[in-house]
């Protein structure tokens, strides 16, 4: 432990955290044939280990600085070059240019090497947890110069031997800097889509194709229910309000216990982690030994045992490394069919909803300007196609008056004389002695000059493409011999059945309902629903993907018969 104080510069306390009073030592083998001792904890944990003859020269596992991030400087790399780094025994001076040392390192430093990572939303830095450790063959300054060369030796790294022997936990989190947490805790931000995936199939690479999942002690069935209390505490447990205490074992254990187990370990395994099959064997043993370490306060009333409060800042939690939860997946999961149903609802809504476009399609006068232009007369255009297709003209033919676009020459060019005319040639003289005309009247009129046309689209259905405008959709409210009806019309160009329509709005609006022959077109039908339900059809309608435009209202109730009262809702 002294060693670690004088060669780390940490306090005592940090010491007592990366090296704990009980360490056994194993001795190994690297991959270049060199001797080494790895000092393991009691659950086989590497945290510390030597080299060679260099028996004091104490190198860190990533184990320890996931407890203790700040034992070495870090050295942070793209995240492209981290499947390198873990397959090669060092890296080349040749890729140094994108290495961020946290320090000035000289050369045989000791560092802790690193993901770099964007900073948040919010502009706040954050650094990657520990991937290797290396001790550097180049001094920092050459590293990030790009010098050509050996630039950092590995020494131990994420996923080799020594990882294994620990138990092949991931790394934690990228955490906020210290600097940069202005009261904020990235440790209590939810986990991404992607590591929550990452660690769901994790389970497929410990349980293989046909093997049996492990079982678990009752001793390791307890450390992982610890576990979730530590991260329960870490997590949810330190933040809630006082308040929310005292809370009954049960909940305590229902909701801020098991959802929080390692989502893994109860994957991989054939044994249920609960209490049952721990060392404690019930609930109220588990809240006794947690509270005589100190991680929650328990006290005891007539109704029985509660929990009134957690210590968040014990030891424990703070050297908690932290695991994608049940809950986590469980969240994930619903995110996810969540997201899933909102895709599938808005391909439905796209399905279903009619979506009408004005066209216009130019006329007997206008046809030669456009094709003129390119356009084939015969080819559909919006309104604001038609604009462009004006402003390209009027530039190409240098039709703008100089240094006021807003307005166009336009006796310089007969043909579009001719278009503005439209076939009124008594307006000739008028327009030749005025000179200039408004961009926008330009426009306009070419537009007016065309003809109106229009399309609806179903989905993936044939469009259906008509001349003129679309009417929108009648519903016409009408006292009949002391009672008010609801008549709806027009809709069969928007392609909905009145047999289906009539049906939906007798359940919707719980009236009855019939289909009639239209008064003003034999060939059509309109729906009767018996009362006034204005505001129930209108939302039938745009179930069915009818947009508010394309519905008019027409109320004739209240009023005198020679009186009309009509809006369009929008």
């Amino acid at each position: 432990m002294n060693i670690v104080i004088d060669e780390f510069s940490v306090t005592r306390e940090v010491a007592e955290l990366v090296v704990p009073e009980e360490l056994f030592s194993v001795r190994f083998e690297s991959h270049a044939h060199v001797q080494g001792v790895a000092y393991v904890t009691s659950e086989s944990v590497p945290l510390w280990f030597t080299f060679g003859k260099a028996i004091d020269d104490f190198v860190p596992t990533v184990y320890t600085l996931w407890k203790h991030p700040n034992l070495l400087p870090i050295l942070s790399i793209p995240g492209e070059m981290v499947p390198r780094m873990l397959h090669a025994p060092f890296l080349l001076g040749s890729d140094s240019s994108h290495f961020q040392p946290s320090a000035s390192l000289s050369i045989g430093r000791l560092v802790c090497i690193t993901q770099d990572y964007a900073p948040t939303a919010s502009g706040k830095l954050r650094v990657g947890s520990a991937l290797a450790v290396g001790r550097m063959a180049l001094p920092s300054h050459l590293v990030e110069g790009g010098t050509k060369g050996k630039a950092l030796t590995l020494l131990h790294a994420w996923k080799d031997e020594l990882w294994v022997m620990g138990g092949e936990e991931r790394p934690p989190r990228p955490q906020l800097l210290e600097d940069n947490l202005d009261g904020e805790d990235d440790t209590v931000e939810e986990w991404s889509s992607e590591e929550v995936e990452a660690a769901a199939e994790t389970q497929l690479e410990i349980i293989g194709d046909g093997d049996t999942p492990k079982g678990l002690s009752r001793e390791e069935v307890s450390e992982a229910l610890r576990s979730a209390l530590l991260e329960s505490i870490s997590v949810t447990l330190s933040k809630v309000p006082p308040g929310s205490f005292p809370i009954t074992p049960s909940i305590f254990y229902e909701t801020y216990i098991l959802p929080y187990r390692s989502f893994q370990l109860t994957k991989a395994v054939n044994t249920p982690v609960d209490v049952k099959h721990s060392e404690f064997k019930s609930l109220t043993a588990f809240l006794k030994v947690s509270a005589k370490e100190g991680l929650i306060k328990i006290k005891e009333t007539k109704g029985g045992m509660v929990v009134t409060g957690v210590d968040g800042s014990h030891a424990g939690v703070r050297a908690h490394v932290r695991h994608v939860t049940v809950k986590d997946v469980e969240a994930h999961k619903e995110n996810q069919e969540e997201v899933q149903a909102q895709e599938i609802e808005k391909v439905e809504v796209q399905h279903r909803e009619r979506q009408v476009t004005l066209l216009r399609k130019p006329g007997p006068v206008s046809a030669a300007f456009f094709q003129n232009t390119g356009k084939d007369p015969e080819e559909f255009l919006t309104k604001e196609g038609i604009k462009i297709v004006i402003n390209q003209y009027l530039t190409s033919k240098h039709l703008f008056k100089p240094h006021d676009p807003g307005f166009v020459d336009i006796t310089q060019d007969g043909l579009l004389l001719d278009t503005l005319l439209n076939g009124k040639e008594e307006d000739r003289p008028g327009l030749l002695e005025k000179k200039f005309m408004s961009t926008d009247e330009v426009v306009n009129r070419i537009t007016n000059s065309t003809k109106a046309w229009y399309k609806i689209s179903t989905g993936s259905r044939q469009p259906i493409i008509g001349e003129g405008t679309p009417h929108p959709i009648s519903v016409n409210v009408v006292r009949r011999r002391n009672h008010t009806v609801t008549y709806i019309s027009g809709f069969e160009i928007f392609r909905l059945d009145a047999d289906n329509l009539a049906e939906g709005l007798k359940t919707a609006c719980a009236s009855s309902t019939a289909v009639q022959a239209n008064p003003h077109d034999s060939k059509l039908k309109q729906i009767m629903v018996q009362g006034e339900h204005i505001k129930v059809v209108a939302e039938c309608l745009i179930a069915r993907g009818i947009q508010r435009r394309w519905i008019e209202v027409i109320n004739r109730t209240g009023v005198k018969k020679v009186q009309k009262r009509k809006r369009t809702l929008t």
